[in-house]
Parts: C-alpha cells; structure tokens; sequence
C-alpha cells in the first residue's frame, strides 16, 4: 500500500507561490516521498533529452 504523503496541497501551493514571488519562473514539480522539488523553466528546457530535441525539430 501506497504510504500517505506527508504534506497537504496548500504546502505545495505555498512553495509554488513563494517561488513566483521570489521571480523564479515554475517549470515543473516533483514530489519525492515528502519533499517537493521545484525546477525552474530554464533548468527544465535544458533537461531535453536526445528524444525531445528530436521531436522538437521534426515536429510537423
């Protein structure tokens, strides 16, 4: 069985608009058991893998 998570959803909204407010562009989040990981856009743009850029450019 799935372990409940430790944090609610206003934890994770707060930390969501704490990073807006600090200027920090959200790119997306990971929940990893009780913590939350947010990445910002530009880090997470330049996570393409081969696969990614691949589809990017032979996009029709």
């Amino acid at each position: 069985m799935a372990k409940a998570s430790t944090f609610r959803k206003s934890d994770l909204t707060r930390a969501i608009e704490a990073t807006r407010a600090g200027g920090v562009p959200v790119g997306r989040i990971e929940i990893e058991g009780s913590k939350i990981v947010i990445v910002a856009a530009s880090e997470a743009a330049a996570s393409d893998d081969a696969l990614d850029k691949w589809m990017r450019d032979n996009a029709r």
